[in-house]
């Protein structure tokens, strides 16, 4: 519970009583293996997930071929975006790809914070803007910047995801093949 106290505690200015008031609704604890679905495409999302231990994938299946979109580490917020906020089947399947943990928010209850609580509201719409901005600039690298300046970005942006997560998703959600990372991470390890 601490790790989300801190995560939260970023982000605004809140009180004690209030970080209190949103722990107690953030409380289910989850836990999935390496391999497990959290959400699966055509299942409706009705959770906020905050990372507490493990990674994970964000992707979609596109004639046969899975297509990773993001990931989830420790210490950021996990949710199949698009069907939580309308209510419909998932597109996207959520994947533990290591042992994974979880605390979880119920949308009901997610729902009553942004009504009662104007901090959660502002904090929801400031993580909300940071994912739209940074998907436009991924949308724009993907396809203006050449492999090799993708992943010359994503080292700078996010370098421990390449400690974190398997190549083949990385190089998933850069567009290219795992083969093209491979010679990529050589050239730039000869070039340090």
């Amino acid at each position: 519970m601490q790790q989300l106290i801190t995560f939260l505690s970023k982000l605004a200015n809140f009180t004690a009583s209030e970080l209190e008031q949103i722990s107690s609704f953030w409380s289910r604890r989850q836990t999935f293996n390496r391999g497990e679905f959290i959400v699966r495409a055509g299942e409706v999302e009705t959770q906020v997930h905050f990372v507490l231990e493990g990674t994970q994938t964000i992707h979609y299946l596109e004639n046969g071929k899975d297509i990773c979109v993001g990931f989830g580490y420790p210490g950021t917020i996990l949710i199949a975006y698009p069907s939580f906020i309308t209510g419909k089947p998932s597109d996207f399947y959520l994947q533990a790809i290591k042992k994974t943990e979880l605390l979880s928010l119920n949308y009901s209850d997610w729902k009553m914070l942004l009504e009662t609580l104007p901090k959660f509201k502002d904090v929801w719409h400031k993580l909300t803007e940071q994912a739209l901005l940074g998907m436009m600039a991924r949308e724009v690298e993907l396809h203006l910047a050449s492999n090799a300046e993708r992943y010359e970005r994503l080292l700078k942006r996010s370098p421990q995801l390449l400690q974190q997560i398997p190549q083949r998703y990385v190089a998933s959600y850069l567009k290219m093949e795992p083969e093209t990372l491979s010679r990529l991470k050589k050239a730039t390890a000869w070039k340090s």
